[in-house]
């Protein structure tokens, strides 16, 4: 389970989400997540002012506001145990010479690795149940994929920085991220073609042609296909596709997270507890519910 909310933080001073012991920004920016917490991700500026998260175990739930009260809060057995992962996470991944994403650079290890799935690296482990539930809450977080559905070699990757540290890890989207397409739409205005399919891409050297279900047609230097794998795959290509291309959408699996918000007409009532907001668990409390949201 991973609850967060939308509001990200109060920087009032004297808010009720400052009740109690506050973390300096300086301190939590030094102490650092550890690699296998998956919750929120906020931005530094804002750390101090961060409320209460809640964390529900096997053991019962507390709450924690910095790095330092998360592990205090946890069995040391468990610490020990998902850090002793951590470093067999990093010796594998010394093992990938540093690459990200470049076939030209691949070695053996790469091979040996993608042969596997995060799960069966999770199975070698010799974790206890809350531990396990960690790395695979982990998993989920970074991958919205079960662990047996994605390759031990693809989170290597992750694990040693090949897909973050760019802008899109560094910034947060006024608006959402979907204000961007939302922004670009407008400017575009009647250029933007709403339910109409692509049914067709034609490739030739003078550029591409695409034509729709609809029958309208399409001429431009250059395509950019976003959609989804299954989706993607429904589309005639001429030339066809590669073939390494076609069986990695045909392979590409899609992410089994459900999503769901919540508007409550009061406001963020958590801060009024002290709260931030978020919640997580690796094992769910009976008669765990929330508010029931405004339906208006």
């Amino acid at each position: 389970l991973e609850v967060y909310n939308a509001s990200f933080v109060d920087e009032t001073p004297g808010s009720p989400a400052h009740l109690g012991r506050t973390v300096p920004a300086k301190l939590m920016q030094a102490e650092g997540w550890p690699w296998w917490f998956w919750g929120s991700d906020y931005p530094a500026e804002q750390t101090e002012h961060l409320g209460l998260t809640i964390f529900h175990t096997s053991n019962g739930s507390f709450h924690f506001r910095s790095p330092a009260e998360l592990r205090e809060h946890l069995q040391p057995i468990i610490v020990n145990q998902l850090e002793e992962a951590g470093a067999k996470i990093h010796s594998a991944a010394t093992k990938m010479g540093g690459a990200c994403w470049n076939a030209t650079l691949v070695k053996s290890a790469w091979r040996r690795f993608d042969s596997d799935s995060t799960a069966g690296f999770l199975q070698q482990q010799s974790l206890i149940g809350e531990a396990r539930q960690f790395l695979r809450n982990c998993v989920h977080g970074k991958n919205a994929q079960e662990p047996e559905a994605v390759s031990f070699l693809y989170n290597l990757l992750s694990f040693q920085g090949c897909n973050s540290a760019g802008p899109d890890s560094q910034y947060r989207v006024r608006g959402g991220t979907q204000a961007i397409p939302l922004t670009i739409a407008a400017q575009l205005g009647s250029r933007v073609v709403l339910g109409d399919p692509v049914q067709s891409v034609k490739a030739t050297p003078e550029g591409v042609t695409l034509r729709t279900r609809g029958g309208q047609q399409h001429h431009a230097a250059a395509a950019i296909l976003t959609g989804a794998p299954a989706m993607v795959l429904g589309i005639n290509f001429e030339p066809p596709l590669p073939g390494t291309t076609a069986q990695l959408l045909q392979r590409m699996p899609m992410g089994t997270s459900m999503k769901l918000a919540a508007v409550y007409k009061q406001g963020p009532w958590w801060r009024d507890l002290g709260l931030q907001g978020d919640i997580l668990a690796t094992s769910l409390p009976r008669g765990l519910s929330l508010p029931e949201p405004d339906a208006s």
